[in-house]
């Protein structure tokens, strides 16, 4: 009887944590090495190529429950140059512009400029990845 009445409130414990940690934090990290070679999560690719990259990781999870909270940018090794950095910071800010026009035309069929205020406040709020501006 005591160990049921253990697991009882053990499963209890649980479920009261679970149920106030809030939603998962799905962040997208990119780490960028010496070499100037670009991982996006688990795939390696070219800086050049970033911004598309973005724009459809970033498109897609628009469309589905679990979006991403925020980027992350970080530097694999210690010579890593700050135009690099800077360049990557750049590609990964133009991959934002191009998923939330992308959203925009799904939703509004228009692009994000010509909006009225009220519906770019919406997206800001229910999009803020594609606002973010700090990557650290």
């Amino acid at each position: 009887m005591r160990v049921l009445f253990c697991f009882l409130i053990l499963g209890f414990i649980q479920a009261k944590s679970f149920a106030t940690s809030g939603p998962e934090k799905r962040i997208l990290y990119i780490t960028i090495n010496e070499a100037g070679r670009v991982m996006v999560g688990a795939d390696t690719i070219d800086i050049n190529d970033i911004p598309i990259e973005l724009k459809n990781r970033l498109f897609k999870s628009s469309l589905g429950n679990r979006q991403y909270s925020k980027i992350s940018i970080s530097s694999q090794g210690e010579n890593v140059s700050i135009t690099l950095l800077d360049q990557l910071r750049n590609k990964v800010h133009e991959g934002q512009d191009l998923a939330l026009n992308a959203i925009c035309l799904e939703k509004f069929k228009t692009r994000y400029d010509d909006l009225d205020i009220k519906k770019k406040e919406k997206l800001k709020k229910q999009f803020p990845i594609l606002f973010q501006t700090v990557y650290f």
